[in-house]
């Protein structure tokens, strides 16, 4: 299946990584460096401030742009940062 890049991980967002997920498809998550997000405990986006999040069964981990590769493989959501303006 083709990969998906979601671009937030928010509380909507996390919901539809997760549903992708269950379907099979392999996810990456791009989310500022500084998230707004409200609702952190149900956002796959928190991993950039934790380092890792789990939700449900799947787990999200913030990586270099390098890590990305090897945390798929993993089966692992990975979480990548960006600037708010690009």
């Amino acid at each position: 299946k083709p990969l998906v890049l979601m671009r937030g991980g928010g509380d909507i967002a996390s919901g539809a990584v997760y549903r992708l997920k269950r379907a099979g498809y392999p996810v990456v998550i791009n989310e500022i460096a500084m998230p707004t997000m409200i609702r952190r405990e149900v956002c796959y986006g928190n991993a950039v401030h934790r380092g890792e999040m789990i939700l449900e069964r799947f787990v999200a981990r913030h990586v270099s742009l390098s890590e990305v590769k090897d945390t798929l493989a993993q089966e692992i959501i990975p979480v990548v940062t960006s600037s708010y303006e690009e």
